[in-house]
């Protein structure tokens, strides 16, 4: 039976076995058997015009019912499967859409290899302790930003106590001094935030480019996620804050008669 070779694969694509990747021929279920019916063997079946005619009308659905071998895809996007870190979700989630599919193909004894979800199971716990050296990395990234502005704004605070005092003398509340105080630690903190994410979308693309290819199916679009963005915005929201609460008591502490006498030192 003469075959027209559209394309020649050197990548199992994660479909078949790597190292069959050289004997493997594939054609669609809905071609085989209406091209089957032009070539079949001389004899009885080629001399029925009947059979010929089911081949090319049932053909197509038939085969389905004597296939003994089912290939299976998770449903688009199926990096969505495999995001988390922690590999009992990613179990859950897999092996949830597979026991759908067996149910679905009814009493069949259907035996059922997950072989990706195999791969990931042997690299479960070193993507767990990666997952928790990235916390901690950041953890340490928020600890010395806090400390950081905290000491800049400290030395603003000592260093403007006489400009606080003659405010205060002219009717600043306490509440505007917080405020000013606050205002000052996110302008230090603002400009980074707007800096990681215009540096982001470079970064992504090139980190994407790298690691993956377009037949992987996986959206290189490179924007940073809802749940990154959120989670952006709340550190650059909690670190100015957590850094300003020190600054705030050391400036409200100081007394009008301290705070205008220019002969102490105030540092």
């Amino acid at each position: 039976m003469p075959c027209k070779v559209t394309h020649i694969g050197d990548s199992p694509y994660g479909k078949m076995p790597k190292f069959a990747v050289d004997e493997q021929i594939i054609m669609e279920y809905k071609h085989l058997y209406p091209y089957l019916s032009r070539f079949l063997p001389k004899g009885e079946l080629n001399d029925s015009p009947e059979f010929k005619a089911y081949l090319l009308s049932e053909g197509p659905n038939k085969i389905y019912d004597l296939s003994d071998f089912m290939m299976m895809t998770l449903p688009a996007p199926r990096i969505n499967y495999y995001k988390s870190s922690n590999y009992f979700d990613i179990q859950k989630g897999v092996t949830g859409y597979a026991n759908e599919i067996i149910e679905a193909l009814g009493f069949f004894p259907v035996r059922m290899s997950l072989d990706v979800l195999k791969q990931m199971e042997v690299f479960s716990q070193a993507i767990l302790f990666l997952g928790l050296i990235f916390d901690i990395i950041i953890l340490l990234f928020v600890i010395l930003s806090v400390l950081l502005i905290y000491s800049l704004l400290m030395i603003s605070v000592e260093s403007k106590t006489f400009e606080f005092g003659v405010m205060r003398m002219v009717g600043l509340s306490k509440t505007g001094i917080i405020n000013m105080i606050i205002l000052q630690s996110f302008m230090f903190v603002l400009p980074s935030v707007v800096c990681g994410f215009l540096m982001s979308i470079p970064s992504l693309s090139g980190l994407y480019e790298t690691l993956f290819t377009d037949d992987m199916g996986i959206d290189k679009t490179p924007y940073p996620s809802s749940f990154a963005v959120y989670q952006a915005l709340g550190v650059g929201l909690v670190i100015p804050l957590l850094s300003s609460i020190a600054p705030i008591q050391a400036a409200l502490n100081k007394n009008l008669n301290d705070s205008l006498d220019i002969q102490r030192s105030k540092t």
